[in-house]
């Protein structure tokens, strides 16, 4: 098993010889492509900002990701993981 990531909390656990190739895009998220005997997978792991965030980074995030997802392989099998940071109380 090996683990990918980056040193912000974005990252994966998974079994080698199923990777293909992996991409730490930037400090909140991170991609990967796997070999499978159907189809080939694509997973975008992002680590989302938080709810207090201001509005301009938030847009920023949003579009960062929608570009990984149209630069994904269309014939891949597209999965993405996000950890979604809510702000609780005041």
């Amino acid at each position: 098993y090996l683990v990918l990531g980056n040193n912000r909390g974005v990252g994966l656990n998974l079994k080698k010889e199923l990777l293909l190739k992996w991409n730490a895009v930037n400090e909140r998220s991170m991609s990967a492509r796997f070999n499978s005997c159907y189809a080939n997978l694509t997973v975008i792991q992002v680590y989302e900002p938080t709810s207090d965030a201001d509005d301009e980074s938030k847009k920023e995030f949003y579009e960062h990701v929608q570009r990984e997802v149209e630069a994904a392989p269309r014939h891949d099998v597209l999965i993405v993981m996000e950890d979604l940071n809510a702000k609780i109380g005041e």
